[in-house]
């Protein structure tokens, strides 16, 4: 990436390792007769990138779990991809698809889970997007509709605390790679 990019794209080549590594957790949770991946996009976004670098450093001093971020998934509408690449998930959005976790930006463990019809409607091509992220998800608690926050000492809300697969995350923070399949 150049200096002056702040975005950039790249488009992964199949044999390439790390494409591998996402259609093989793509696969792994939604099977390989369902979808064909068209395409998969390493999204680098430096002020993202710098922003999420300073936060996991903060949560990393108060953590106590060992590893304080997750590689999760989030479907998302066609019309939402460019933004999310260029400014990440906006929580003002929150309420499109149901807040029961609380009112933030949702991901889960599955990749099945983001690519049902409701999360990731299929766009004029018949293709569907999803983003696999890198997301600081912290201390979590479960969540309720009503939380806007996470309680002090959390850093984001989940479905289960006993055995977590949705997460919400109420800041934008995220280092993202991103899908299209159909």
């Amino acid at each position: 990436m150049s200096d002056k990019t702040q975005v950039e794209c790249v488009s992964l080549k199949t044999a390439n390792e790390e494409y591998l590594d996402v259609e093989r957790g793509f696969h792994k949770s939604v099977g390989r007769e369902k979808y064909h991946i068209v395409k998969i996009e390493r999204i680098q976004n430096r002020t993202l990138h710098e922003q999420y670098s300073s936060k996991k450093k903060q949560i990393e001093a108060s953590f106590s779990r060992g590893n304080c971020e997750k590689m999760l998934w989030h479907g998302t509408a066609h019309t939402a991809v460019t933004s999310i690449k260029e400014k990440g998930f906006d929580r003002s959005y929150c309420g499109k698809n149901a807040t029961v976790y609380g009112q933030g930006v949702y991901f889960a463990k599955d990749a099945s889970y983001s690519a049902q019809d409701t999360y990731s409607p299929l766009d004029y091509s018949r293709h569907k997007k999803m983003f696999r992220c890198l997301v600081l998800t912290g201390e979590y608690t479960t969540g309720t509709a009503e939380m806007r926050h996470p309680p002090p000492n959390c850093h984001s809300s989940c479905n289960d605390i006993e055995g977590p697969y949705i997460f919400v995350i109420f800041t934008f923070l995220h280092n993202s790679r991103a899908r299209d399949h159909k």
